[in-house]
């Protein structure tokens, strides 16, 4: 055989079989490619959400710090007098807790950094709105040979970034009166 003849009969047995393999490997690359970049959305989505939580639950908890705070600067008993209003709360005698049946976006809870009967200035970075709580008397006992011991159950509500991340602490807290 010539080599003329060995050329053409190399050249007429190609049926393009590395351009199909080609093909088929750069299909593969490509779902490899979407599917990482479906992973990293993913990913990214969770941890803005676990921010957001965490910042939630921050804010949360410093409104719960300072009305432990404004508890221990308290000076007299009536002081935590009651009214369910203001964010001083009797216990609920409905069945219903008093932290699911207040209006958080109402006038009677505290928002933070006020205190019970007096409105709040100043702001708390990064979250959407500022964190709120209200304060449940929950049993005064007298002492004796004299003073008075009560019990209260602060709960705190904060939001994050967005209103619908929301995170609820609660902390009993204990006051004696000469």
């Amino acid at each position: 055989m010539r080599p003329a003849q060995a050329l053409h009969c190399i050249q007429h047995a190609q049926r393009g079989t590395a351009l199909v393999m080609t093909l088929v490997f750069l299909v593969l690359l490509t779902m490899l490619g979407i599917t990482a970049i479906n992973t990293s959305t993913l990913e990214e989505r969770m941890a803005g959400n676990t921010k957001d939580q965490n910042l939630s639950f921050q804010a949360a908890e410093t409104a719960l710090r300072a009305a432990e705070t404004w508890v221990e600067s308290t000076t007299a008993a009536t002081s935590l007098a009651a009214n369910n209003a203001y964010g001083l709360y009797d216990p609920s005698t409905t069945g219903t807790e008093v932290w699911d049946s207040v209006i958080w976006a109402g006038a009677n809870v505290v928002t933070y950094p006020g205190v019970p009967g007096t409105p709040a200035s100043g702001t708390l970075g990064d979250v959407n709105i500022r964190p709120k709580y209200i304060i449940e008397k929950l049993t005064t006992e007298a002492l004796l040979p004299s003073g008075t011991r009560i019990i209260v159950r602060i709960t705190a509500r904060g939001t994050g970034a967005s209103d619908n991340t929301v995170s609820m602490v609660q902390s009993t807290y204990s006051k004696t009166y000469p």
